[in-house]
């Protein structure tokens, strides 16, 4: 089957399935089990972390988010993208490790650890795309400074507090 009539195939299958409201109840026609095996996608390299930051667009859950995303250009500026992994490579949240020809990087447990205990608006894709929207309406001169500082020092209040409330501390594997 070409790549052209599985598309087809497809295209049918959802404006079919389009036809059934919520709720409400199919009888399956049939069914069929194939094998076959998943592999995760590769491993980021440093060029192909930068690339999805550049295009952090991919990530976003809804429309409004993905056109932010691109008029934003992803996450960071061309000037602070580098220095950023750099860092995070530095601090041993990152680790860069040479498989083959490439140097993959993966997240250290205490990255990962920290990662976990962020807000999940600290975390999300969107929130320096929603940075950056506010610093150009400043730069504008459509909303004061002052509103987004104060935004902002709300913000990093509720992060402080949330540190603060959680009992273990985190420590750097040794």
């Amino acid at each position: 089957m070409s790549s052209t009539d599985t598309a087809n195939e497809s295209k049918a299958t959802v404006e079919a399935l389009s036809a059934y409201g919520t709720g409400e109840v199919v009888t399956a026609a049939g069914a069929e089990l194939a094998k076959g095996k998943t592999t995760p996608p590769p491993r980021y390299t440093e060029d192909s972390l930068i690339r999805d930051m550049e295009n952090a667009w991919k990530f976003a859950r809804t429309p409004e988010e993905k056109a932010m995303l691109k008029q934003t250009e992803g996450i960071g500026t061309a000037r602070t993208r580098e220095p950023t992994l750099a860092n995070l490579l530095k601090r041993e949240l990152l680790i860069s490790k040479k498989v083959g020809k490439k140097h993959e990087l993966r997240s250290s447990p205490i990255g990962r650890e920290m990662i976990g205990r962020l807000p999940v608006w600290l975390t999300d894709v969107t929130t320096t795309a929603k940075w950056e929207t506010l610093l150009s309406a400043i730069e504008k001169g459509e909303i004061e400074a002052s509103q987004v500082m104060e935004s902002q020092i709300a913000h990093v209040v509720q992060v402080i507090e949330r540190a603060k409330g959680q009992q273990q501390n985190l420590r750097k594997p040794k």
